[in-house]
């Protein structure tokens, strides 16, 4: 066979493992920017966690139970209610009852 010859089969495999490669290469990078874009929502989320306590933390120290589920929060409304709560409330104990937090919830 001269280079001029056409081997089509072979042809086929070369241009099925290039499109194979890229498409790889395409995936990882879509992967990338969604791990990328999920994990700064969670950062955010957590910062707004984090504004919450600590204006409560001005009005006394937070129970456990109650940090943890301000940090399990994901909404970012609800988290945002929470730290207006937190600044116009003058207690914790306000602050849980404005927003059905009970002792055990």
């Amino acid at each position: 066979m001269s280079i001029f010859e056409y081997n089509e089969e072979e042809e086929l495999k070369k241009l099925g493992r290039a499109e194979y490669r890229k498409g790889k290469m395409d995936g990882r990078a879509e992967g990338k920017e969604e791990g990328r874009a999920e994990g700064e929502a969670e950062g955010r989320m957590k910062g707004k966690a984090e504004s919450v306590l600590l204006a409560l933390e001005m009005k006394g120290s937070v129970p456990e139970q109650l940090r943890t589920r301000i940090l399990a929060e994901t909404d970012g409304p609800v988290l945002e209610e929470w730290l207006k709560a937190a600044i116009e409330t003058d207690t914790i104990e306000g602050f849980r009852e404005k927003n059905g937090l009970k002792e055990n919830g």
